[in-house]
């Protein structure tokens, strides 16, 4: 079976630029932390603590003591490497920065993870 170079060449350039978009933010982000903790509640929504207390705030929500990443705000697949991302980083202890987009919550919100960035 042949691959086509331009397949090939498709596929490589969808990945160079994901991982552009991942690691180049500008507004909107969490800024530079490492993870405290972590946890995934019932329904999938995984809760992320920094280090430092809290994270950069740019929405405004009610607070950023916690961020989400929450499986209806992003694909499935996207989800799932997000997901990952956030674990690696945190079981190896490296600095972590989220591009937020809104907030979550009914009483007190949080940001939204809809990007991950791991340094």
């Amino acid at each position: 079976m042949r691959t086509r170079p331009k397949t090939i060449l498709s596929a490589v350039t969808a990945v160079l630029v994901s991982m552009v978009w991942i690691s180049a933010f500008g507004d909107g982000t969490s800024g530079e932390d490492t993870i405290d903790r972590l946890l995934q509640t019932p329904d999938r929504l995984l809760l992320v603590w920094p280090d430092d207390g809290a994270w950069n705030n740019p929405d405004g929500c009610d607070t950023a003591a916690r961020a989400v990443l929450d499986p209806a705000s992003v694909s499935p697949e996207s989800y799932r490497e997000k997901f990952a991302a956030i674990l690696a980083a945190h079981l190896a202890g490296n600095s972590v920065s989220f591009r937020f987009s809104g907030c979550f919550g009914l009483s007190t919100t949080i940001p939204i993870i809809t990007n991950v960035s791991i340094f």
